[in-house]
Order: structure tokens, then sequence, then C-alpha cells
């Protein structure tokens, strides 16, 4: 018999939104887990997990920041970063952000 725990399912969930992220997914929402016990000694359990994908994003403008061995080009090419593409939240990440003045 297999056993599902809080940690086993909030894993699962964080793995599949991954999924969505790295598939252009990026505001995509997974709901925690709904359970619905079955009729007593039926022995079954109905589990409900609601997923809310929102829009796909494409990549507008590929900047590579910071790059001093390799060229910006070469490594955008490396990641599969071109313009039009999915975004993968796995291979893209917000510049830092400014320190105020």
């Amino acid at each position: 018999m297999d056993t599902y725990d809080n940690d086993r399912l909030t894993h699962a969930s964080n793995m599949l939104l991954a999924f969505y992220r790295n598939r252009g997914y990026v505001n995509a929402v997974i709901h925690p887990p709904e359970f619905d016990l079955g009729p007593s000694g039926s022995g079954t359990m109905t589990l409900l997990l609601r997923i809310r994908e929102n829009n796909a994003y494409q990549l507008g403008v590929v900047k590579i920041m910071g790059a001093t061995v390799l060229r910006d080009t070469l490594v955008a090419s490396m990641l599969s970063l071109q313009p039009k593409a999915v975004a993968n939240l796995a291979k893209v990440k917000r510049p830092p952000a400014k320190p105020e003045a």
C-alpha cells in the first residue's frame, strides 16, 4: 500500500508548479489539495488538485548582463534563451534590485 503525507503532497505540488513555470506558465498557481473521503467502510478517497494556469509567456528581449569571459550571444545560446521562446523560469532570473539612494 502506498502512503501519502503532507510533505509528499507538498513536494509533488511544487514539482508540478515547477513543470508549469518552466513551460511558460510563470503565473501558474497550484492550490492546496482537497480531500473527500468516500462512503464509510469503502476505503476510497478523492483528491482534488485545483490548478490555475493563467497565460503562457514568451521571451521578448534577451539581455545577458555581467558575463566577462563568454560573449553574451554564446551565454544566451547555451541557455537556449531566444526571443519568442517559451519563458522557462529555471533559466531566467530577474536582475538584482538596484539599491535605493
